[in-house]
């Protein structure tokens, strides 16, 4: 588990989307991934501290917990500012972009730490498969690079990866 967050580091992220993924294949469901990365985490460190960038990361972690299903989903802190989420057994591709566009709006709500009122917002990517499309690397990658797309494009959005 991450130190920071209290949530599943990398390697368990990783793990839990392996498992999804054979989860949706035993179930004819789909498997969605999003990779998500604050825009200006690093002026929060640069100019708050890590400390305040360390609550931050914690409470951002929390929000990214109320927008999935406990027990079922998994949030992942990858490192820095980058999580990941793992949506398994979804009925429908729309059921990922519905849960992108709650991060989006629980994300950009002002967060208080030390009565500092910090604004944040996030990119998205997101890869979506089917049974056993994609393997849990390949998912990963299509997702960073939807990420970094919808960083291109102007932030504070989710971008669908290509297939």
């Amino acid at each position: 588990y991450d130190s920071v967050t209290k949530l599943p580091n990398r390697l368990l992220g990783m793990d839990r989307l392996e498992q999804a993924i054979l989860a949706s294949s035993r179930y004819g469901s789909f498997t969605a991934l999003l990779f998500i990365d604050l825009d200006g985490f690093k002026e929060v460190n640069d100019s708050l501290g890590h400390d305040i960038g360390d609550e931050l990361l914690y409470e951002i972690g929390q929000r990214l917990l109320s927008c999935v299903r406990e027990g079922i989903d998994t949030v992942s802190r990858l490192g820095g500012d980058e999580f990941i989420v793992t949506l398994t057994q979804l009925q429908s591709q729309s059921d990922a972009i519905s849960v992108a566009e709650d991060i989006l709006m629980i994300i950009k709500k002002d967060i208080v730490i030390n009565d500092k009122n910090i604004a944040i917002s996030a990119s998205i990517g997101v890869a979506i498969s089917q049974g056993v499309d994609l393997d849990a690397k390949q998912m990963v990658k299509q997702a960073d690079i939807a990420m970094y797309k919808s960083k291109l494009a102007g932030k504070n959005q989710f971008i669908l990866a290509d297939e």
